[in-house]
């Protein structure tokens, strides 16, 4: 059964609007792996924002303030004022929420249920009616809440709140036990003289169980400590606390953050930030005073005004944190070894405001996906998402369904037809599609979480075709396996893209590039030097990639080894100096290599995704071929940073970046020269001339209603003269009737496999749906009243 498959890199456009901006956030996790982002905006409504496979987006969302009227005492229209949002390791998800009938009343506390992680709307629609209302003390208005985990004991999880009351500031715990009437908000228990609370965090030790971590300011000093939830006697609640030992520089007025990861046995870690950041282990907390270890210093993390930690023990650890900078900053590493078993923190955003994060649990030997949310001081969102195969970052678009409103994104789209052996479309035929690692895409218009490990079923559409418009920020994509009647055909959406880029082997061939409308790439010519520079990278990355295909990844993501002269094989690089940028080739690139000293490696993915957030000062480069794989390492500073390529993909990425940070070019340039971008006024044209012979073919059809009546008229009469026995007597001695009927015309060979009809096929398709049929009467033809 013939499949045929072309995409094509190209901007598409979906008929929808971007997520409006933010003012805080929180993102879980799917059971498809696919972000669930819920998100307080600036008018106080609080929103979940699901995958959806109905919408033309791929996005539907559910307001969850409206849920809220007329709950515990609410008004119809509520405010909501703060909310906090946990996860359980089996994915179960966890809300608390602080609400008002306006911004600066009394707030009322809710609850919710445990709720599943399925991302159907269906989930949050009945959200309202498991909310436990949690009483608080009149006259307090809630400007931040905590949440902990209910991994420790399956129920509800632990939450503190910090509300205003009187101009003071005050600090809650909520008993999440909806069964025990003893308490139900009770002021959090604070050391003994105590001036202000910095930071606080929920979690559960061994010996003591469930409490708070509270950072506060004692005087001109500052104290750490864990204190138990209160068991409450003859009326009085009693609380166990326990210090934990300060670093020293944390002082007084220190803008401070914490973070509590659940750990196997119920138990919590601690992580600290502000001046450095630290980890309490489970047995840094056994007893009181221990120190913490320290696995970052304060370069980035300083003065954080929020931290989150994602992962678990034994498989990797996250660590985000926004400092004074308002820059978001991340470093990864493992449940042991201090700052040896950590990486060198990385700047991954600035002029963040808000953030979220999240990591998946592990599962089949993987390191589990990860996602994060950041809201911008422009009022954006960007949503970012680390595969966990390739360690690569990819940045979606969040966007609602909007009829009237066209989004443009930059995509991979991707035709697969499905026909008979005489070239017959086949509609409604099942194909089982597969991606080379997991990833969110429109197929025919509706949203599918794409998976490694699973062969999701699609119908073709009337056509035969099927229609995968994936969204990207650069030029890699995964590979898909189509499967037909259990035969299967690999395909790559970036087969032409990586084909253009295995063909650049001389910086003239980029500066005399042309983009696919003709127009060159640089109207000016190009700088000849950045051209021969990033000609010289991407020959040498294509080189790893080609040699990596299709191979399984090659060692550790990470490793501390070192490279020595005797591992290298070929190296290019460049070297930038007094008299300009010079390429490094052959051996000058091996001596340029074999000089340095030491490379600090990370995560293929964070040190990309510091590249392209371009907040550092980057120097020198090289790509190089060793005994044992391929590696990339960059001068940031004085320092060298590297990682090594382990996977195919990861070198295209860093060929992209290479390409646009040395010629200075955006996306947008890379998709015109490397892909097909359509010279839109023509299209406006088009349109127009279409719009003007339809308006013609309905004239020529008005008036040859008429003509056809009397012609149809003759015909019947002629049927009437060779009816036998009220029976017509057909000549079936034309040849027409040995042939197959249904054989389909021959088509120009190749045509749909054009960037052409690529996007009017996927346009067509995308919009037939949205034509209405409305009944006209054709009055004006004599005798005619057929409507």
């Amino acid at each position: 059964m013939p499949v045929t498959i072309s995409s094509t890199l190209m901007p598409n456009h979906v008929a929808g609007k971007p997520l409006k901006p933010q003012r805080s956030l929180a993102v879980a996790y799917s059971d498809t792996r696919s972000p669930i982002l819920i998100a307080l905006d600036d008018e106080h409504r609080l929103t979940v924002t699901l995958p959806s496979a109905t919408r033309t987006t791929g996005w539907a969302q559910v307001d969850l303030t409206d849920k809220l009227a007329a709950q515990g005492g609410l008004g119809a229209a509520p405010a909501v004022q703060c909310f906090a949002v946990s996860q359980d390791s089996d994915g179960s998800i966890w809300l608390i929420v602080a609400a008002a009938d306006a911004v600066g009343a009394d707030s009322k506390l809710f609850l919710s249920r445990k709720l599943p992680n399925t991302a159907q709307e269906g989930d949050w629609q009945d959200f309202a009616r498991g909310l436990v209302p949690r009483a608080v003390p009149a006259g307090n208005v809630f400007s931040s809440l905590v949440l902990g985990s209910a991994d420790d004991t399956g129920a509800a999880p632990h939450a503190v709140g910090v509300a205003m009351q009187a101009g003071q500031m005050k600090h809650y715990q909520v008993n999440p036990d909806t069964t025990d009437d003893s308490w139900t908000c009770l002021p959090l228990v604070l050391p003994q003289n105590a001036t202000r609370c910095l930071a606080a965090a929920c979690g559960s030790l061994a010996d003591l169980g469930r409490g708070v971590y509270a950072l506060c300011e004692l005087g001109a000093g500052v104290n750490l400590t864990f204190t138990t939830l209160p068991e409450v006697v003859g009326g009085v609640p009693i609380t166990e606390s326990r210090q934990l030992g300060l670093p020293a520089g944390f002082t007084a007025g220190m803008t401070a953050a914490l973070a509590a990861l659940p750990v196997e046995g119920g138990r919590s870690e601690l992580y600290l930030s502000g001046d450095g950041l630290y980890r309490y282990s489970s047995a840094a907390q056994s007893k009181s005073g221990l120190p913490g270890e320290r696995i970052a210093d304060s370069t980035l993390f300083t003065g954080t005004a929020g931290l989150v930690v994602t992962g678990s023990a034994g498989h990797g650890i996250d660590a985000w944190a926004l400092n004074s900078a308002d820059l978001l900053v991340h470093t990864s590493g493992t449940d042991s070894g201090g700052a040896a078993g950590w990486q060198l923190p990385v700047r991954l955003g600035n002029e963040v405001t808000a953030f979220a994060a999240y990591r998946t649990a592990p599962a089949d030997g993987d390191l589990g996906s990860a996602a994060m949310a950041l809201g911008r001081s422009d009022g954006s969102l960007a949503l970012l998402t680390r595969d966990y195969s390739t360690n690569l970052w990819r940045t979606r678009t969040v966007s609602l369904e909007q009829p009237d409103t066209a989004l443009e994104l930059q995509t991979y789209t991707t035709r697969i037809t499905v026909t008979d052996a005489d070239g017959v479309p086949l509609g409604g035929k099942e194909v089982r599609i597969s991606s080379g690692y997991d990833v969110g895409a429109l197929v025919n218009g509706q949203y599918m979480a794409l998976k490694q490990a699973v062969a999701k079923p699609v119908g073709t559409d009337p056509g035969g075709v099927i229609t995968i418009v994936l969204e990207t920020d650069g030029v890699t994509a995964p590979t898909y396996t189509v499967t037909v009647d259990a035969t299967s055909t690999p395909a790559d959406p970036a087969q032409a893209v990586k084909t253009l880029l295995r063909g650049i082997t001389d910086g003239t061939q980029i500066a005399d590039a042309r983009r696919s409308d003709g127009k060159p790439l640089f109207p000016d010519g190009g700088n000849g030097a950045a051209c021969d520079v990033a000609a010289a990278g991407v020959e040498q990355l294509m080189k790893a990639y080609d040699d990596l295909a299709g191979k399984p990844p090659t060692g550790p993501a990470r490793s501390r080894r070192t490279v020595r002269a005797a591992d290298l094989v070929s190296s290019v690089g460049v070297r930038h100096g007094a008299d300009g940028i010079e390429v490094l080739r052959g051996e000058s690139a091996l001596a340029a290599r074999a000089a340095v000293d030491s490379v600090e490696y990370l995560s293929p993915g964070d040190l990309l995704a510091a590249l392209w957030a371009g907040l550092e000062s980057f120097g020198d480069w090289l790509v190089s071929e060793i005994s044992s794989g391929w590696e990339f390492v960059v001068r940031i500073g004085k320092q060298f940073v590297g990682f090594f390529i382990t996977v195919a993909e990861q070198a295209v990425a860093a060929a992209d970046w290479v390409l646009r940070h040395t010629l200075g070019i955006s996306l947008e340039d890379v998709v015109a020269w490397l892909g097909y971008v359509f010279d839109w006024s023509d299209i406006l044209k088009n349109h127009k001339v279409i719009a003007h012979l339809i308006d013609l073919g309905l004239d020529w059809t008005v008036g040859e209603a008429g003509r056809l009546k009397d012609a149809l008229g003759g015909q019947f009469d002629t049927v009437r003269s060779h009816l036998v026995g009220d029976r017509i007597v057909v000549d079936q001695s034309n040849e027409i009737f040995a042939e197959r009927l249904r054989k389909a015309p021959a088509a120009e060979a190749g045509a749909d496999d054009q960037p052409q009809s690529n996007w009017a096929a996927q346009q067509l398709g995308g919009n037939v749906g949205g034509i209405t049929v409305q009944p006209v009467t054709i009055s004006d033809v004599p005798g005619c009243s057929t409507t």
